[in-house]
């Protein structure tokens, strides 16, 4: 392998190990079982679980429930009340569970069309953006203060072409 490229293969690892962690805490959202460890069932109050819960854009709701005994359907609020799947806007019917991610913000609204929706056995809950962190407070002396961001990453790149040139390889 020719130095330039040796030297391009490891600033390419460099780089994927210091910027995956960071965008992987980014993409992930929470996952939701719904209903808890009562899962999608009738006589569970879902009214009370979803608001010790908080859904973010990205998180993912994970429905658990008897195979050929019950469904999942996203209905509009209309139905929702009415305890109605005439509209829905996604059907589950197949295997004992379902996941979906909770892509935008707003209103969701899910039912048991199977008759057990006036039991109880529906959920509504509001998606909101996931709010921004706190900045980080900066250090009281600049001498002191650790890497962070993008200076980190220039460091990085400098110390492994420092090392690859102190180990005789020619980076032009």
């Amino acid at each position: 392998m020719r130095p330039v490229h040796t030297f391009l293969a490891l600033l390419s690892v460099a780089l994927s190990c210091t910027i995956t962690p960071i965008w992987s805490l980014v993409a992930i959202g929470k996952v939701h079982e719904v209903g808890g460890h009562e899962h999608w069932a009738p006589n569970v109050d879902y009214t009370v679980w979803s608001t010790h819960e908080r859904f973010y854009r990205g998180d993912w709701l994970v429905f658990r429930f008897r195979k050929g005994m019950y469904d999942v359907v996203q209905v509009n609020e209309t139905d929702y009340d009415r305890c109605s799947a005439d509209h829905p806007i996604l059907v589950w019917n197949g295997g004992n569970s379902y996941a979906t991610q909770l892509n935008e913000t707003g209103r969701y609204y899910y039912i048991c069309s199977r008759g057990y929706c006036w039991e109880g056995m529906k959920v509504a809950l509001v998606v909101e953006n996931r709010p921004t962190p706190a900045p980080v407070p900066s250090p009281s002396s600049p001498a002191s203060a650790p890497l962070r961001g993008t200076s980190a990453i220039v460091a990085l790149i400098l110390a492994v072409a420092r090392a690859l040139t102190n180990a005789g390889f020619a980076l032009a």
